[in-house]
């Protein structure tokens, strides 16, 4: 599925590799092609647990992370995956509508058919050869929210008077459990620390 036009656009010397991860709330399809060879593709499955994306993640920096960047395509602009790489300086994030792989993917499959494998596929070849028309979070911008983040868990509460905190503890567990919805990590790092 590659498309010659990926051997005209310029690399820069910081870029290792490119990943399309096409995720889902049990697993993750991950296609990975690296600069040396963008006509190879790699294909893995990872489950959609804390400690398998650590694993993969850990992958990724033996064996990119001192050749440079991995350039990351995946359809979603927040979420646990997505807040979860962007701790890490080795990716640059290009989250994208899922309206647009489904556009991309027309124009190579007249049936558009949905599949997790080819749509990493695909988005890996998105990112490889359209990044210059893609959105892409650089990890320093989004480290300085993530440390702000960390600062507001390290806040000291406002005030101790429980008449002021019983009325709002529904709401924070309601927030709470909409959340985990939404964030599948927050669950395991709660049943860690329980």
């Amino acid at each position: 599925m590659m498309n010659e036009s990926a051997s005209e656009q310029p690399l820069s010397p910081q870029v290792a590799g490119f990943v399309g991860i096409d995720w889902a709330d049990q697993k993750h399809d991950v296609v990975l092609r690296s600069v040396g060879d963008p006509a190879k593709s790699e294909h893995q499955v990872i489950k959609s647990e804390i400690n398998a994306l650590n694993d993969w993640i850990a992958q990724m920096h033996e064996r990119f992370g001192a050749k440079g960047k991995v350039l990351v395509c995946l359809e979603q602009s927040r979420g646990a995956l997505i807040y979860h790489l962007m701790a890490y300086e080795l990716f640059e994030l290009y989250p994208i509508n899922p309206s647009q792989l489904a556009n991309y993917r027309k124009a190579f499959f007249s049936s558009g058919a949905k599949d997790d494998r080819p749509d990493a596929d695909l988005l890996s070849e998105l990112v490889m050869c359209h990044r210059d028309r893609l959105y892409g979070h650089n990890s320093r911008q989004e480290k300085k929210t993530l440390e702000r983040l960390a600062l507001i868990q390290q806040a000291k509460p406002l005030t101790t008077d429980l008449a002021i905190i019983r009325p709002n503890a529904l709401r924070v567990k309601l927030l709470a459990q909409q959340l985990k919805t939404l964030l599948p990590f927050i669950a395991e790092y709660e049943r860690r620390i329980a």
